[in-house]
């Protein structure tokens, strides 16, 4: 918790994005350097530390969702950003995530939602991590399929795992991905 104190300190002052996140995130994205000042500034208000926890990542993004029952998904989501794996977002993070999500590249895309399939960070999605998305989706979605979650899994499985080794690697994931739009819908990926 951050002290009054210093959060009225901060509201009357203008922070400045520290150099070395300033200069990684304009290597790293488009966005001018304008732009990311003014990120910081909202950024800096809304989280007075530094660094976005889950549980307040949660509470934001749920807010893209129809359902009560975002907040699986909203975990996986946020161990895929928090690209340090410190248990926080800080302004870089959020950054990049920001530009991937908004102007990235199909395969800046791809890669991210192989990073929130990938819950263990291994590198390779197993059948169990894919359930466990499958499930959250499906407890996302109303009027769901007709088919159970394991029948999903071990479908989108089998598409991907195209040498068969029992793990989805990024290549596999990419791959199929963009070569089957119907399957980017059922994985809930929109890079296109």
């Amino acid at each position: 918790m951050v002290a009054p104190e210093v959060c009225t300190l901060m509201a009357n002052q203008k922070l400045e994005v520290p150099n070395d996140q300033l200069s990684a995130i304009l290597l790293s994205t488009t966005f001018s350097e304008a732009h990311i000042k003014q990120w910081y500034q909202d950024f800096m208000k809304d989280n007075p530390t530094g660094q976005l926890g889950k549980e307040k990542f949660i509470e934001i993004y749920s807010q893209f969702f129809p359902t009560d029952n975002a907040e699986e998904l909203c975990n996986y989501v946020f161990h895929a950003y928090d690209a340090d794996k410190s248990g926080t977002i800080d302004f870089k993070e959020f950054m990049i995530a920001i530009k991937i999500v908004s102007s990235g590249t199909v395969y800046d895309k791809l890669w991210l939602a192989f990073a929130i399939y990938d819950i263990d960070g291994s590198g390779r999605i197993e059948k169990t991590e894919l359930l466990n998305m499958v499930r959250a989706l499906s407890r996302m979605m109303s009027g769901g399929s007709k088919e159970t979650a394991e029948e999903v899994t071990d479908r989108i499985f089998n598409q991907l795992d195209t040498d068969g080794d029992g793990v989805i690697t990024r290549d596999e994931f990419v791959d199929g991905c963009l070569s089957d739009e119907d399957l980017c819908s059922r994985l809930a990926i929109r890079p296109f």
